[in-house]
């Protein structure tokens, strides 16, 4: 009757009546599978770690978003800040829109070369990180959706099957808030609240095509410090 009935696994059948799918940049891959489309697609994120340089504990998180940068106490590296930032043009990963099997967010190649204006512009709002100097470099990849807008609610395509996914590299942020707007929207079959801009329903099937998807990361990472009004 078009609603979720089950989950098949490589350990046999899990039978459920609601389905929540929040599998991060594997999302697209996992909604394929049950015939729903889920755009978003992969893209390289770059960040550093400064030599400790006093940072204290109890140091707040900090963002330019005219430079697209964001400064934070490094949780491994007492005293040390972590920065990163997000490229008016992004490097998307993994070419149509599929997460290679092996990949378990594992390290990606450096690219200094695409980085450096991040660290320019860093050491000219924070200069004593560039006295401190580079400790570590990371590239890693995150998941974007096309309008950098949350991915919730009920898919269209196969009833009782929920998102909550799309997250745009603030899962650990939005994550608690998501699950609870989730749970409550499933248990009272409506949002709590206005959701409509972060509602799966907001795009076309034509948006989750590899390529278009692909194309759109290249610059949707870039707005996620622009505004998002009007």
């Amino acid at each position: 009757d078009g609603a979720v009935s089950g989950v098949s696994t490589n350990l046999g059948e899990v039978k459920c009546e609601y389905v929540v799918c929040a599998a991060g940049m594997w999302s697209r891959d996992v909604g394929m599978l049950a015939g729903v489309n889920i755009p978003l697609h992969a893209a390289e994120h770059m960040y550093l770690v400064t030599n400790p340089m006093g940072i204290p504990y109890e140091a707040k998180s900090l963002r330019d978003p005219d430079e697209q940068i964001y400064f934070r106490r490094d949780m491994e590296e007492t005293g040390a800040v972590l920065m990163g930032g997000f490229e008016t043009v992004a490097k998307p990963w993994g070419m149509g829109g599929t997460i290679p099997d092996d990949y378990n967010f594992s390290l990606l190649d450096p690219d200094w070369d695409h980085f450096k204006i991040f660290w320019e512009n860093a050491i000219h709002r924070i200069p004593a990180m560039d006295e401190a100097g580079i400790n570590r470099f990371y590239v890693s990849a995150e998941s974007f959706t096309p309008d950098n807008r949350y991915l919730m609610g009920e898919a269209p395509e196969v009833r009782n099957f929920y998102l909550a996914t799309g997250l745009n590299s603030t899962g650990i942020a939005a994550g608690a808030g998501v699950g609870k707007a989730t749970a409550e929207w499933i248990i009272e079959g409506h949002p709590p609240m206005d959701l409509w801009e972060v509602d799966i329903r907001r795009f076309h099937e034509s948006q989750n095509a590899a390529t278009y998807l692909y194309d759109r990361t290249i610059e949707s990472v870039g707005s996620l410090y622009g505004m998002h009004w009007p």
